[in-house]
């Protein structure tokens, strides 16, 4: 299976950093999801995003599914899962709760 271009590249779309430093200070961000295996575009190789929410002790949520299905507003997600106190990362099991 090939995962990128001719090169051998990953394309992946992100979240830019001033979109990011945006939500972190307008939204109250507590988590980035996305359904990509990363909030940041491929070719941000310092993976920037991810250190930006990771620094404030927030969580990077990645390879989601069924994010259309979940309301504008109004939804709650739940996420749980073990904690992996000597790791990079931790498998989550996510709920997108619709009222």
């Amino acid at each position: 299976m090939q995962l990128g271009g001719a090169e051998g590249n990953v394309h992946q779309p992100g979240f830019s950093l001033e979109v990011a430093r945006w939500l972190i200070a307008h939204r109250r961000l507590g988590a980035l999801g996305t359904d990509t295996f990363g909030p940041e575009a491929a070719t941000d190789t310092e993976f920037r995003v991810s250190a930006l929410v990771l620094h404030g002790h927030r969580l990077v949520l990645e390879n989601l599914d069924g994010l259309g299905r979940m309301p504008a507003v109004g939804g709650w997600v739940v996420v749980g899962g073990p904690r992996n106190k000597a790791g990079s990362g931790a498998p989550s099991t996510i709920f997108g709760l619709v009222p």
